[in-house]
């Protein structure tokens, strides 16, 4: 059986549910007192003569979802790595486009610049 694909860890109980039905349950500690408990598709019975109905079956429905999202979580680790690895030239685009502008209008009449300086500008005449 493939590891768990929340936690990582092969410690599973095969669960039987009732009487041509079993699931897969992770047992694989993720804390001091807590388990993960990620549960795996019900495998149904296949024959009649299975000693636990739907065992085989829940093992290859478990693998199955395993790898899948084993797939899913190795394309977001390459994404993550691309973005770190591409983060300062974003960072850099980011921050020129963020900068203030060079003066803005102040209720006051002055604009202001980032260097601290204060000039006066002109203030339209007042339309009445």
């Amino acid at each position: 059986m493939l590891p768990c694909p929340f936690c990582g860890q092969q410690d599973f109980l095969i669960e039987r549910l009732d009487s041509d039905a079993t699931v897969v349950i992770c047992q694989g500690l993720t804390g001091p007192h807590e388990a993960c408990l990620a549960r795996g598709p019900v495998g149904e019975a296949q024959d009649e003569g299975e000693e636990q109905p739907g065992r085989d079956k829940a093992i290859e429905l478990w693998n199955a979802r395993a790898e899948q999202l084993r797939t899913v979580v190795d394309q977001q680790k390459n994404l993550i790595a691309s973005l770190r690895a591409n983060w300062s030239s974003v960072a850099v685009l980011t921050q020129a486009q963020l900068r203030p502008r060079r003066r803005f209008r102040s209720p006051t009449g002055t604009a202001s610049c980032p260097g601290g300086s204060r000039r006066r500008w002109r203030q339209s005449p007042s339309v009445g």
